[in-house]
C-alpha cells in the first residue's frame, strides 16, 4: 500500500497484490481510493478493509501486508 498526494492535492491510497498463480509470481493493482479528508492510520485501513468487504474477498485472503509510510518504518 502507498498513500501519495496527487498534483491537485488530493490523497490517494494505491494497493497491489502479489500472489502465485500455477507456480508463476504475478503482480497487479488492486485498487485506487481516493482519501476524503485525512490520512490517518484508521482512515488508511479502512479503504482495503471496505474493499473486501464490499467484493466479498474474505480477510483470511491476506496473509501480509506492507505500507509505504514513516509509522510502519518505525514499526507501529
Amino acid at each position: 500500500m502507498d498513500e501519495s498526494t496527487l498534483r491537485d492535492s488530493d490523497l490517494i491510497l494505491i494497493t497491489y497484490v502479489k500472489y502465485i498463480d500455477k507456480g508463476d509470481f504475478g503482480e497487479e493493482m488492486f485498487f485506487c481510493k481516493s482519501f476524503e479528508s485525512t490520512t490517518t492510520t484508521e482512515a488508511i485501513y479502512s479503504k482495503p478493509k471496505n474493499y473486501l468487504h464490499v467484493n466479498n474477498i474474505p480477510m483470511e485472503n491476506i496473509i501480509s501486508c506492507a505500507a509505504d509510510c514513516a509509522s510502519n518504518i518505525m514499526g507501529k
